[in-house]
Parts: structure tokens; C-alpha cells; sequence
């Protein structure tokens, strides 16, 4: 029920402690931070989601590539610097893209 209409950032044990009155009764909305400098954070994080998600999803296109050897692999480095330039993705999406995914070796 809290998944529905409550707080998302609270752990399951806090929501273990509430009443069923209290979950029902309360909304996502309660106590938001309806601020400039609030909605300009949520604004540059969607930003950067986007971003992330694009290079993330880009190795993973070039990644293929390269392993079923359309791509050459020196291309495929300077494609790679570029997207980081472009899109300026966050360190843990480009260390996450390097690790080895299912059914590869690198």
C-alpha cells in the first residue's frame, strides 16, 4: 500500500511501524519540496539520467559491434571518447558499461 501512495524513500521497516490509518491516509505529496532550487535538482537529475542511459545504452549497440567485428576496434575507442565528451556521463555508468555483461569476455 505504501508503494502505491506513500513515501518512497521510507526503508520497509518504517513502514512496518505504521498504522494501516496512517498508509492510507497519507500521499506521495505530503511534505514536498516545491521549491526553485528543489525542481531545478529534479530537473539536472532527469538530465543526467538521460544522459547515462543514452551512453549506456550506446556501448552497449558498439559493443556488439565490435565483438561481432563490424566495428574495428580503434573506431570503436574514438566513438566511445566521443560519447563521453557529448554526453558527459556519470563515473558510475561508465564503470558499470566496462564491466563484462552476460555471454562476453572482454
Amino acid at each position: 500500500m505504501n508503494s502505491v501512495n506513500g513515501n518512497p524513500h521510507l526503508s520497509e521497516d518504517e513502514v512496518k511501524q505504521m498504522s494501516w490509518d496512517t498508509i492510507r491516509d497519507q500521499h506521495a505529496w505530503d511534505n514536498a519540496d516545491w521549491s526553485r532550487k528543489s525542481m531545478a535538482e529534479a530537473h539536472a537529475g532527469v538530465g543526467q539520467t538521460w544522459r547515462d542511459t543514452t551512453y549506456d545504452v550506446e556501448d552497449a549497440l558498439l559493443d556488439s559491434m565490435e565483438r561481432s567485428g563490424a566495428l574495428d576496434p580503434t573506431m570503436r575507442e574514438a566513438i566511445d571518447a566521443e560519447m563521453k565528451e557529448m554526453l558527459d556521463p556519470s563515473q558510475e555508468t561508465v564503470a558499470q558499461a566496462e564491466q563484462p555483461r552476460w555471454g562476453e569476455s572482454r
